[in-house]
């Protein structure tokens, strides 16, 4: 008979710690982790949370401390990774890359309901986030502009896992709600709880029930992923029932920051108060910027043999608005490296090591090259144009890796890319759990998020105060270039010139 856990059991003692950005929740975690450590057993300890990068930051640290090796550490995953493993599912049993392509080669085909150009099925990543959505326990009723098309798509998601025998990870999710057997540990930390949706939970609750004792770390002013199903009433609730811890200070913000940041969360509805206070002395910058040409020249001015770009956040609402920038960015030959990898990938490196060290006769691209020869082998003499041909990538890219090499030549480039030393565009969603010395943040947002922020202001004002307190000293708040912005939300908090 299958066992329901709507829940953790009553007789489970629950530590719930609440702490503002910067604070160390994951530092608490590993502390708690290493006083059971002197006397339990490794195996006896489950330690889940959001992302990779936390799940690894967690057994370095601990990894470190007792000289435990990663399967020392066998319950230390996301929740994902972890249903996945405990299933006993196969890794050619997943829905990959490569069957995204499959499925729009299987299903991209007039369907005979319709002679509309839009019945063509295809994988289509916002459907895919409002499906994901809907299966992590959020209605999006309101979300889907045209359900017909989403009810398509679903049909022929379905349709191809089903015919090709894979699952994706929330299927493996929803299996585990359903078949899975609770961890046989005894003690569980589930860190950056906030961003667990309805269905995260119900895998926290079946995993962890087994548990004598579990640690819920999480910060519900940092709870920014209602869109996916993330709740902060769920944390809020399990705090006004259980043992609360609270750390009080951030080793993170400058007091300028620190100052809007208090702003911000003060004027939040739907939380629980948490007073807490910078721990360093310095004072930072929080400034207003209205165009963002300003925050270019900024960009110009710093040197990169002498202050990494790494120092740098470009913050946005959401990918749309990171193009501009991006293409600046590449105009100048100024590294970065965005959502979708490196400035320039590893894996581009062949290609352009071949093209500059092909031969020696012909100066060009910061070496000597034999265009002539390396037309006559690839059959043309344009490198932007045959890479993008080749690597079906837009040439817009070709052209910026061309121009880095022109200005660079092909070691310092390899150099600075296999280091990182680059600027890093991003949403605000993406870089959660960052932080850098200096942080932009462009209030550019869409029609839609403009239209329905005051609706759900305690969202916005959440995603604001991640947003700022990504800073370490400086933060420059760049106005939108349009009418639809959130320039309003946070110019009316605060009192900035």
């Amino acid at each position: 008979m299958t066992m329901e856990y709507n829940g953790f059991r009553d007789d489970v003692e629950k530590v719930v710690l609440l702490a503002p950005a910067g604070a160390g929740k994951t530092t608490w975690c590993i502390e708690r982790i290493n006083e059971l450590l002197v006397t339990a057993d490794p195996l006896d300890i489950a330690f889940n949370t959001f992302t990779r990068r936390g799940i690894q930051e967690g057994k370095s640290r601990v990894m470190e401390k007792f000289r435990l090796t990663h399967d020392d550490l066998y319950y230390f995953s996301t929740w994902h990774a972890m249903t996945f493993r405990e299933l006993g599912y196969k890794r050619e049993q997943l829905f990959t890359a490569k069957h995204r392509r499959k499925f729009n080669s299987f299903f991209s085909f007039q369907l005979q309901d319709s002679s509309k150009s839009d019945a063509i099925v295809t994988y289509d990543s916002k459907l895919m986030a409002l499906y994901d959505a809907e299966r992590s326990g959020k209605s999006i009723v309101n979300e889907v502009y045209d359900i017909q098309k989403y009810t398509r798509f679903v049909s022929a998601y379905e349709a191809y896992k089903e015919a090709y025998g894979v699952k994706d990870f929330f299927d493996c999710l929803i299996d585990y709600t359903v078949s899975g057997k609770p961890l046989p540990v005894k003690y569980g930390f589930i860190d950056e709880a906030q961003d667990l949706s309805s269905l995260q939970w119900k895998v926290a609750y079946r995993a962890l029930a087994n548990c004598e004792k579990i640690f819920i770390a999480g910060d519900d002013y940092q709870s920014i992923y209602k869109y996916a199903g993330a709740k902060p009433e769920t944390l809020i609730n399990l705090a006004n029932n259980c043992k609360v811890e609270k750390l009080e200070k951030s080793y993170r913000l400058s007091r300028k920051v620190y100052e809007l940041a208090k702003t911000i969360t003060d004027s939040i509805g739907v939380a629980v108060q948490k007073d807490y206070v910078p721990a360093k002395d310095t004072v930072g910058k929080v400034e207003v910027i209205s165009e963002r040409e300003q925050l270019y020249k900024k960009l110009l001015n710093v040197s990169y043999e002498e202050k990494p770009y790494t120092d740098w956040f470009l913050l946005y609402r959401c990918n749309t608005h990171l193009d501009d920038t991006a293409r600046f960015l590449m105009a100048q030959a100024i590294p970065f490296h965005d959502n979708r990898g490196f400035c320039i990938r590893e894996q581009e490196f062949s290609f352009i090591e071949r093209y500059v060290n092909y031969s020696k006769d012909v100066v060009g691209f910061g070496t000597e090259i034999k265009k002539e020869e390396f037309a006559a082998r690839y059959g043309v003499e344009d490198f932007s144009l045959h890479y993008s041909e080749q690597n079906f990538i837009a040439k817009e890219r070709a052209l910026f890796i061309q121009s880095y090499i022109e200005k660079y030549g092909f070691r310092k480039l390899k150099i600075m890319a296999m280091s990182r030393p680059t600027i890093l565009l991003s949403t605000v969603h993406k870089i959660k759990g960052g932080e850098a010395q200096n942080v932009a943040f462009f209030m550019d947002c869409t029609k839609k998020v403009y239209a329905s922020r005051y609706a759900d202001m305690d969202s916005e004002l959440r995603l604001l105060y991640v947003a700022c307190t990504r800073a370490i000293e400086n933060l420059y708040l760049i106005k939108s270039n349009s009418r639809y912005g959130l320039d309003d939300i946070i110019l009316t908090l605060k009192d900035l010139t």
